[in-house]
């Protein structure tokens, strides 16, 4: 397995398939059941896991496929939303996920990525699309919510390769419906 992700009830697991199964893999097992895998699920031939996140319910995982794979936490596969572009990280807490990915090629030294984020135990999209700033010539190194609850707070943490970081604001009132 090449990524890990640790939730509030799970342990989820993913990697390509090139260890040992021969086919891309993503593993959960509760806490509660320590000892067997509660489910295991394949990716579609020619499709890997890129990066993970887990949430109280949820696991998501994105896809070379430019995929966002978001499974239950017994399995089902609940959405499979597409991103215009690579995912660079995904991030999850309580039913919010964030996923950041490419908005095109970076100029004169400066990222550039965007992130979406989803309030998966409601299906809606909180944020459609919005601007990651990064310093100029740095890279997104982690990414995550505050400690606290993010609905209180309304921001997300960020860090990057120059060290420094960054609390961004998330917007109110903004909802879409995604995928039933």
């Amino acid at each position: 397995m090449t990524h890990g992700a640790l939730g509030p009830n799970g342990l989820a697991l993913c990697g390509d398939g090139e260890e040992s199964l021969g086919v891309a893999t993503v593993f959960y097992q509760m806490f509660e059941s320590l000892g067997r895998a509660d489910w295991q699920r394949e990716f579609p031939q020619n499709e890997s896991p890129v990066t993970l996140a887990v949430g109280s319910h949820f696991v998501a995982v994105s896809t070379t496929a430019n995929y966002v794979r978001i499974f239950s936490e017994a399995g089902m596969q609940s959405a499979v939303i597409s991103l215009a572009a690579p995912c660079v990280a995904l991030v999850g807490q309580s039913s919010f996920l964030t996923a950041v990915y490419h908005n095109g090629l970076p100029f004169a030294g400066n990222a550039n990525l965007s992130y979406t984020m989803w309030n998966v135990a409601q299906k809606r999209t909180l944020i459609e699309k919005a601007d990651l700033p990064i310093s100029h010539e740095s890279r997104l190194e982690w990414i995550g919510y505050s400690e606290d609850d993010v609905r209180a707070l309304n921001f997300i943490l960020f860090f990057n390769s120059q060290f420094f970081y960054s609390l961004l604001l998330i917007a109110q009132n903004l909802f879409c419906e995604f995928g039933d």
